[in-house]
């Protein structure tokens, strides 16, 4: 009778309650003793088998039984596993902010479908007035049942008066499963704990991976995707004024009908984003630049009579790296602008004398900002 031989066997088991016995050929790699017979034991926990040793000595055998025995137990072990992967998944629920925009503070798994996650928050250059209200994070390996995420860490200052909530029991965050098209969670899936100040996220996720955020996210690469869809406009100017502290440039938008004389035409200046977190304010330029460059025939008008020039992103270092209102020295840029020719921070009679050389000037102009 032809003998088989084969890596691995399986042999009856010492007693009725262990039926099988797998046995290892250290010496046929992968199916040795570490790639085979350890794998086996720690992966099986059925009643009836029993996984105990291994064996380095090739078993010969030409029974027809013990192969029909093994294959089973192989697709045994290999039902095992796809069970494990599948209701497993909740154990490994990861926390991810690692891209532009991204913020989030320490995670703290209290059960496999239950995290708590600190909003990271910012400080200013006093280390004081910490704001609290920026979050955008991933969520990948979700389970298909629901799951729960308290956001904790809320307590912050402001104008060095705390505590201070930012986020409070009337907010309600935004969610995306593409990082592109967001929604609001409904009232039914938002609660607010007043003991332990935190707002708790609780929903089914529908698929295997989302985006949560404060706010809808709005970063350089959308201002540089919006440009890019106009770069050939005849009505858009494109230029840096400077860059930023971390060496970013800081772009400044002309737009008006080049072919109309300036002469007799007024100057709007808007000015957006000027606190990295209030992501508003950008979808407010995004859309004004897309009307005023647009075909419609109020543009049209618009352009001949009026030169707009608008600061679309003025932190642009703040919303990169997740910020909130300070830029990395800590300084609000609402409140504070840095003066190369003063060699410091201008006061008010710097300030003032400013706005009388523009007085001085003749500089008619219009001026917003948008936070």
């Amino acid at each position: 009778m032809r003998k088989v031989s084969r890596p691995w066997s399986v042999v009856r088991g010492p007693s009725p309650e262990a039926n099988y016995l797998l046995v290892a050929d250290q010496r046929d790699p992968p199916w040795g003793e570490a790639s085979c017979g350890r794998l086996f034991q720690q992966s099986l926990a059925h009643p009836n088998m029993q996984v105990t040793g291994y064996r380095s000595k090739r078993r010969d055998t030409s029974s027809s039984c013990d192969l029909l025995s093994a294959t089973c137990l192989l697709a045994f072990w290999c039902l095992c596993v796809f069970v494990a992967t599948l209701f497993g998944k909740t154990a490994g629920i990861q926390v991810l902010a690692d891209f532009e925009g991204g913020s989030i503070g320490e995670v703290e798994q209290v059960s496999p479908t239950h995290l708590r996650c600190a909003v990271k928050g910012q400080s200013d250059q006093d280390h004081r007035n910490r704001q609290a209200n920026w979050y955008y994070f991933e969520l990948t390996n979700l389970p298909h049942e629901p799951i729960t995420i308290d956001l904790v860490d809320l307590a912050g200052e402001y104008n060095y008066k705390g505590p201070a909530y930012s986020v409070v029991a009337r907010v309600r965050p935004v969610f995306s499963y593409d990082d592109v098209h967001w929604k609001h969670f409904t009232d039914n899936q938002v609660s607010w704990d007043a003991r332990e100040p935190h707002l708790t996220l609780q929903f089914t996720p529908e698929r295997d991976r989302v985006w949560i955020a404060h706010v809808t996210p709005y970063t350089n690469k959308d201002l540089d995707n919006l440009l890019e869809s106009f770069r050939n406009s005849p009505y858009l100017e494109e230029q840096s004024v400077g860059r930023s502290v971390e060496g970013r440039e800081i772009p400044l938008l002309t737009i008006t009908n080049p072919k109309v004389p300036e002469h007799g035409k007024m100057v709007i200046w808007l000015m957006f984003r000027q606190h990295a977190w209030e992501t508003g304010s950008s979808w407010v330029s995004d859309g004004a630049v897309r009307f005023l460059l647009s075909n419609d025939a109020r543009a049209a008008r618009i352009r001949d009579h009026v030169i707009y020039k608008i600061f679309p992103l003025a932190d642009p270092d703040g919303v990169a790296r997740g910020g909130v209102r300070f830029n990395l020295n800590g300084y609000d840029l609402k409140m504070i602008e840095y003066d190369s020719k003063l060699g410091h921070v201008p006061t008010a009679a710097d300030r003032s004398e400013f706005g009388a050389e523009l007085v001085r000037a003749l500089f008619v102009a219009l001026t917003g900002a948008a936070h």
